[in-house]
């Protein structure tokens, strides 16, 4: 029951900041705010999930990793914003999407254990 509080806590967190982005980055002709969300989000992830120097309790690390950032990033709005973008910038979304979260992530990695990105 306790790991459904810490994730209940962690998904009210994400999805308000979630909601808070959408309101912040200004999205006109391009969906800024879902490639940020998604950037930061693989990053931070990363991040909880290799931190080695700064132990994290089980409860908090799944709360963090699942609650928070899982409700923070969204994918299924990255593929319904993807499919409403003309082509060029559709593939221009996709590739710094994908490319930009693998990066985002291999830093937030790096840097969880310990290593000079």
């Amino acid at each position: 029951m306790r790991d459904i509080i810490a994730v209940a806590i962690g998904g009210f967190v994400g999805t308000t900041l979630r909601f808070a982005a959408s309101k912040w980055i200004p999205t006109a002709h391009f969906p800024w705010g879902t490639l940020a969300v998604n950037l930061i989000g693989s990053f931070c992830l990363a991040l909880i999930t290799y931190a080695r120097g700064f132990p994290l309790h089980p409860r908090i690390r799944l709360g963090l990793a699942t609650g928070l950032i899982g409700s923070f990033t969204t994918f299924s709005t990255f593929c319904a914003e993807w499919l409403s973008l003309p082509s060029p910038a559709a593939f221009g979304y996709g590739s710094l999407s994908l490319i930009g979260g693998l990066g985002c992530a291999w830093l937030g990695a790096q840097i969880g254990k310990g290593r000079n990105a």
